[in-house]
């Protein structure tokens, strides 16, 4: 008996190995999805193929310097039955960037379903979840558009911006759902206290150089604007903007953030 229950647990922790390893190789539907890697021990160029028959059909290569950076699997995404292939690639970069795509293969030719190219600065911490249980996966991106926005460093930009993607029957493929889901974001800024903080700071001086040298709080009053902005809520956005925006180039960062908005297809898109 002893020595049954070390064989079990011998094999539960195998098990275990096998499912945090990285898929190096799958098939489905008369495709095969590799792994591969065309450098040499010193210098690895690895990259993810589509193939079929043998012939290289797709290839994603953004990841190139490192296998763990390349990572694909099979998930039923929008809860017809069928399998599609989901690829995640991180570029190495220490703030970005990151590549997602769903690519359905149940026809003779691969059809993407979503991109994150497509959409700009949506490319890093994605997280895939049903939020609405509705037994369909979206997809959560962080959206970078305004990393490093003016004054602000990385570390005081408005980074907590996210987007989400829906898969939309009518379309065939995942759509912009920000607004839908937009208490994702918007539930986490109901104490504007912070906000009342910063007015204080800003009613000594409005001079940006001696109030909000670094941007901090040019980056905290922005993680505040910029969600209602992007949900859909725009006048509560820039309300905000001109409560707790006082300083004397406060007009520049109006026509700043506007810019930003108006070159990022993330933005106002339904």
């Amino acid at each position: 008996m002893k020595r049954l229950m070390i064989l079990v647990v011998i094999i539960f922790l195998a098990s275990c190995s096998a499912v945090n390893q990285m898929t190096t190789s799958e098939s489905y539907n008369g495709y095969s999805v590799l792994l591969k890697d065309n450098g040499d021990e010193e210098m690895h160029d690895y990259y993810i193929a589509i193939t079929k028959n043998g012939n290289e059909i797709l290839k994603f290569e953004n990841a190139p310097s490192m296998a763990d950076y390349n990572n694909f699997r099979f998930i039923d995404f929008n809860n017809d039955g069928i399998d599609e292939l989901y690829v995640k690639q991180y570029s190495g970069g220490a703030h970005c960037c990151e590549f997602n795509y769903i690519i359905s293969l149940k026809e003779d030719s691969p059809k993407f379903l979503f991109n994150s190219e497509e959409w700009g600065s949506v490319n890093f911490a994605s997280e895939l979840t049903d939020y609405d249980n509705n037994k369909t996966i979206e997809i959560q991106i962080q959206n970078i558009t305004f990393d490093y926005f003016e004054r602000c460093s990385h570390a005081v930009s408005p980074l907590s911006l996210a987007s989400v993607f829906s898969y939309d029957y009518l379309k065939g493929k995942f759509t912009n759902q920000t607004e839908k889901f937009k208490n994702l974001m918007l539930d986490e800024l109901k104490d504007e206290s912070i906000l009342d903080s910063i007015a204080i700071k800003f009613d000594l001086s409005d001079d940006p150089n001696v109030s909000d040298e670094f941007g901090e709080n040019l980056g905290t009053i922005l993680k505040f604007v910029l969600p209602y902005l992007y949900t859909g809520e725009v006048e509560k956005g820039w309300s905000l903007f001109d409560k707790y925006y006082t300083l004397s180039d406060k007009e520049y960062i109006r026509s700043k953030i506007n810019e930003k908005l108006e070159s990022d297809p993330l933005f106002n898109v339904k």
